[in-house]
């Protein structure tokens, strides 16, 4: 799978009651209805809603609830304004591409 940007991923550890970051190289869609109201930075819009495809290679470590930004970023913790919140996880670990899929949203919608 050709990755074209980097997500770093907060994934909370309940056995320390902290997030733990992740830095992985991935491939980072936003939706096009959303697009008419984001900003356009390095060929993607920045809407409130999106998708993330990470390599299955890497053993991603993901569950509902976590959070995602775009590119590397070594904050200690998410920034819960700013930040996607991910809403759904697809394992899609057959074929010739396998990969996690990872649906994100704003904190503040429903998704």
């Amino acid at each position: 799978m050709r990755c074209d940007s980097f997500v770093t991923l907060w994934h909370f550890d309940e056995e320390t009651g902290r997030y733990r970051r992740e830095i992985y190289p991935a491939r980072v869609y936003f939706e096009g209805r959303l697009s008419k109201s984001g900003v356009k930075q390095d060929s993607f819009y920045s809407g409130a809603r999106g998708f993330v495809r990470i390599p299955a290679s890497f053993g991603v470590k993901v569950s509902l609830g976590d959070y995602i930004r775009r590119g590397r970023c070594f904050d200690a913790g998410p920034d819960r304004i700013e930040d996607l919140k991910v809403s759904k996880i697809t394992d899609n670990r057959f074929g010739h591409n396998p990969h996690i899929k990872i649906f994100c949203g704003r904190a503040s919608e429903r998704s």
